[in-house]
């Protein structure tokens, strides 16, 4: 009895995984690409500020 309540355990266990990770991982490789826009732009406006600054 006892490891078929195990079993059951881990396939219920792995079947939340399953339905929670995809949305996880998209969200994250949203924010992802979201922060590495942003910076790029925040590098850009940085530079473009600097180069206002010190006009040489």
């Amino acid at each position: 009895m006892k490891s078929k309540q195990t079993i059951s355990t881990m396939i219920a266990l792995i079947a939340v995984i399953a339905v929670a990770v995809p949305p996880m991982v998209f969200a994250v490789e949203g924010e992802f690409k979201n922060l590495m826009v942003n910076s790029e732009k925040n590098m850009k406006h940085r530079m473009g500020q600097m180069i206002k600054d010190y006009p040489n």
